[in-house]
């Protein structure tokens, strides 16, 4: 049976227009099927990604931590052997101070000692009598000192300073 179209030309057939169109329509909904897939693709790369800066930003935010406190316990660590140091200098100074106070005043008691045994054939002589006293005077402020230091009196360390200054500072001869 002969249709109304087998009687037109080719460019007059709506028939190759309609499929034509019908394809171009199909092919728009495929690549718009195709871009969505993309789309979709493209996030969850995007996704991945940010999921896996997260992950290295949080392990390199762990390392900087642990990092931060492995330095602050080097830093307390050598700050301590650091005082410890100092603590056990000063220590030594202090029992050298000491002992070296101790030794003068025995040395100064006994010179007093020799100087007191020679009072009889000096009393008339003033240098001897202020040689005596110059060494008593010396003694007694040992004596202070040591046992200020001794007592753990509040001025215990100025005590210790005076004492220092006196013992490695004083070259006096009796």
């Amino acid at each position: 049976m002969p249709t109304q179209f087998d009687n037109m030309s080719v460019d007059e057939n709506p028939a190759p227009l309609a499929l034509s169109a019908a394809h171009g329509k199909r092919m728009a909904d495929m690549a718009d099927e195709e871009a969505e897939e993309l789309q979709a693709a493209a996030e969850e790369l995007r996704a991945a990604k940010a999921k896996i800066e997260a992950k290295f930003a949080a392990k390199k935010a762990a390392e900087e931590k642990d990092f931060a406190r492995k330095k602050r316990e080097a830093d307390d660590e050598e700050n301590y052997w650091k005082e410890r140091k100092e603590k056990n200098k000063r220590e030594k100074e202090e029992n050298l101070t000491l002992a070296k106070a101790k030794l003068l005043s025995f040395e100064i008691g006994t010179e007093i000692f020799a100087l007191l045994s020679q009072l009889e054939s000096n009393q008339e002589n003033p240098e001897f009598l202020h040689r005596i006293d110059v060494a008593i005077s010396r003694l007694d402020q040992y004596r202070d000192l040591l046992s200020r230091i001794s007592d753990n009196e509040p001025d215990a360390e100025e005590a210790m300073e005076s004492l220092k200054s006196l013992v490695w500072d004083d070259h006096t001869e009796l």
